[in-house]
C-alpha cells in the first residue's frame, strides 16, 4: 500500500511539472510567435510606418516596415495615386532593428544620403547571429521608381 502511495505521489508530481513546463511554453513570446507564424502564415504585424514626401514637390508615399512569416517586407505606396501599390521589397533578415538619428531611436526613417535632396528610405534590421544591418531604398524621380541602393554603395554613403 505505501508503494502504491509513493508511486501515485510521483506521478502526480511529474505530470504537474510537465503541465507548468507547457505552459510556459505556450505563454512564452517566442514561442506564441512561433506558433502563430505556423498556424497562419500569412499574417503580417506592422513593425513601423513613415509618411514622407522624400523632398519631391506635390509627392506624398506611406512607407511600411512588415513582418509576413520569417520575413521582413518594406511597402512603398504613392498616395497621389489612390490603391496604387508602388513597390515591394524583400529584406533577407531575421529581426527588426534600429538606428539612432537625429537625437532620436527610430526604424524606419528617411534621410537625404547622397546629398542630391531627395530622400531616401531607410530600415534597420538584424540578420543572422544579430548582426546589424542597414538597408536603403532611392526614388528615381525620372519614372518613379524605387530601387535598393546596394550594400556596398550604402557603406559609402553612411
Amino acid at each position: 500500500m505505501h508503494r502504491l502511495t509513493v508511486y501515485n505521489s510521483s506521478l502526480l508530481l511529474l505530470s504537474v511539472s510537465l503541465m507548468v513546463t507547457c505552459l510556459g511554453v505556450f505563454f512564452s513570446s517566442s514561442w506564441q510567435n512561433k506558433i502563430s507564424a505556423y498556424l497562419y502564415p500569412n499574417q503580417r504585424t506592422l513593425l513601423a510606418s513613415l509618411e514622407t514626401s522624400l523632398n519631391v514637390k506635390d509627392h506624398k508615399y506611406k512607407v511600411l516596415k512588415i513582418m509576413s512569416g520569417k520575413k521582413i517586407w518594406i511597402e512603398i505606396y504613392d498616395l497621389n495615386r489612390p490603391r496604387a501599390h508602388a513597390v515591394s521589397f524583400d529584406i533577407d533578415s531575421k529581426a527588426d532593428g534600429q538606428m539612432f538619428v537625429n537625437n532620436k531611436t527610430s526604424s524606419l526613417f528617411a534621410s537625404d544620403l547622397d546629398g542630391d535632396a531627395i530622400m531616401e528610405i531607410v530600415a534597420p534590421t538584424f540578420g543572422l547571429d544579430f548582426q546589424p544591418q542597414v538597408h536603403a531604398f532611392r526614388l528615381n524621380p525620372k519614372d518613379g521608381g524605387f530601387y535598393r541602393i546596394p550594400t556596398e554603395n550604402l557603406v559609402k554613403l553612411l
